[in-house]
């Protein structure tokens, strides 16, 4: 696991849960924010040197 998943994944997960009540589907979509970050790796801009407020766009869309 990467610095960047250490840090970014459970505020993502917490994120996902209550988007939708339910820990296993937060799981499915923390899965799914990660693996899109990773398919757009080239193109993320980082905001003060983070790629969180991605993750966080991704999550929410």
């Amino acid at each position: 696991m990467t610095i960047v998943e250490e840090t970014a994944m459970q505020p993502v997960n917490n994120h996902c849960f209550r988007l939708t009540g339910n820990w296993a589907l937060a799981d499915d979509a923390t899965s799914a924010v990660f693996f899109a970050a990773w398919r757009q790796r080239g193109d993320v801009k980082l905001v003060h040197d983070s790629a969180s407020p991605n993750a966080w766009t991704t999550s929410s869309g």
